[in-house]
């Protein structure tokens, strides 16, 4: 098997001195290159291969190699100076599960996400939306053994509960599309989840296999009382435009429509997420 190839310092300073940390570089960060770095705070990343098979019969790959932050004790990306630092190790999330640079750019850019997003509703340009606008607007029209929704039909599956009849279908939706349902006082995040479940989508691979619940309020919108922790981490790894799926209950609605995110203070004592 052959071995890693080492760079000499002087490789090393003119590489540091034409390229940028890739990581920084893709998140568009200011301070994305190596002035003010020790040569040893920046690491080779062997993005090709996850690390644990680097070498091998293919030199081809024994070269392929991108620079980045790795300063011991620098800003990581769980810190909230990251962003404006000039000292900084991107390297400290790395493992051997990564193929491809883009792979573990969105696991940087997930945590940083993560840092201030306790519901969907704070992720990315979610926190920015006008719920008022009609795109929001997605009412559901029941039938005896179907839902119209979204332009699609959907068999229903009825069942009865200590008497009572609960009608839902199955579907998926757009994280960018959904709120939080504000009376189920849904409990916010815990960040330590919501960072496990970032590895088990971008790095692991599985996809998220169940549903979050949620119903439509009075004014149309498709608000969320239970799976906050999954629908927060699957808009964090894949974005707003990428359909996750959904279940849409049969409730009837109040009075309240779902313009405004809850908050940290309300009290989770009602919790409404299993």
């Amino acid at each position: 098997m052959s071995t890693r190839p080492k760079m000499t310092k002087q490789e090393k300073l003119e590489r540091m001195a034409s390229e940028k940390c890739y990581v920084c570089d893709a998140l568009g960060l200011d301070h994305a290159g190596f002035d003010g770095y020790e040569v040893t705070h920046v690491d080779r990343d062997h993005y090709k291969r996850p690390f644990a098979s680097v070498g091998g019969d293919d030199e081809q790959n024994a070269d392929e190699t991108k620079l980045i932050h790795s300063v011991t004790g620098g800003s990581t990306p769980d810190d909230n100076d990251f962003e404006s630092s000039t000292q900084r190790n991107c390297h400290v999330l790395k493992r051997d599960d990564f193929n491809a640079p883009a792979d573990y750019v969105q696991v940087v850019r997930g945590h940083l996400e993560a840092r201030n997003a306790d519901y969907v509703d704070e992720v990315y340009a979610n926190e920015d939306r006008d719920p008022s606008k009609p795109e929001y607007c997605l009412p559901v029209t029941w039938e005896s053994t179907s839902a119209q929704f979204m332009g699609k039909t959907y068999p229903t599956v009825t069942e009865v509960r200590r008497g009572k009849e609960w009608t839902r279908f199955l579907a998926q939706i757009r994280p960018g599309l959904v709120f939080t349902d504000t009376e189920s006082q849904v409990r916010p995040a815990k960040r330590d989840t919501v960072l496990r479940m970032l590895r088990t989508y971008l790095s692991d691979g599985f996809p998220t296999l169940a549903a979050v619940n949620a119903r439509i309020d009075r004014c149309g919108h498709v608000v969320i009382f239970d799976g906050n922790h999954r629908a927060t981490a699957f808009a964090i790894a894949f974005g707003l435009d990428e359909p996750m799926p959904i279940m849409i209950w049969k409730i009837e609605h109040t009075e309240a429509c779902a313009f405004a995110s809850p908050t940290a203070d309300d009290d989770p004592s009602e919790e409404g997420e299993a």
